[in-house]
């Protein structure tokens, strides 16, 4: 198995499941601005748009892009540290959207936005963990043929 196979899995699982949120209805038709009602908000809209109103929940997108950025070069730690950002910044936004009482707005792309969000954090944490265990065991019988110095 080529050594970069998990980091590249996990980036291309991560970025299709954003690019399906991306094109996917996040808000559904209906939501109030002022005498009028919006039409459905889609995610490429929300990624475009979304840092006017909510700049720290829109930083999950970044932090996304960044992790895998970071997968693709082989920092599965860096990813790892997006990841855990990425949720906080999302916890952070769905706080706020059920403070104000829109939470029944959210549709499937907001699902999936979530899941890409959960999956680099998670994903990227057990490559982390899994290349640690490898090279660990490496550096182990390394030490060991050397007799231990």
């Amino acid at each position: 198995m080529p050594r970069r196979l998990p980091e590249l899995a996990v980036a291309a699982a991560v970025a299709g499941v954003y690019l399906w949120a991306c094109c996917s209805v996040v808000v559904r038709a209906g939501l109030s601005a002022g005498p009028f009602d919006l039409a459905a908000i889609y995610g490429f809209n929300c990624v475009l748009t979304g840092w006017m109103d909510y700049p720290l929940g829109w930083l999950a997108n970044p932090l996304v892009w960044a992790g895998v950025v970071f997968l693709i070069c082989r920092r599965p730690g860096a990813a790892a540290v997006c990841g855990f950002l990425a949720v906080g910044s999302v916890a952070q936004w769905s706080v706020e959207w059920h403070r104000q009482g829109l939470w029944l707005m959210l549709r499937v792309g907001y699902d999936l936005w979530v899941a890409s969000v959960g999956l680099l954090a998670i994903g990227s944490s057990v490559v982390w963990a899994g290349r640690r265990r490898v090279s660990a065991r490496h550096t182990g019988s390394v030490a060991a043929a050397d007799g231990g110095a």
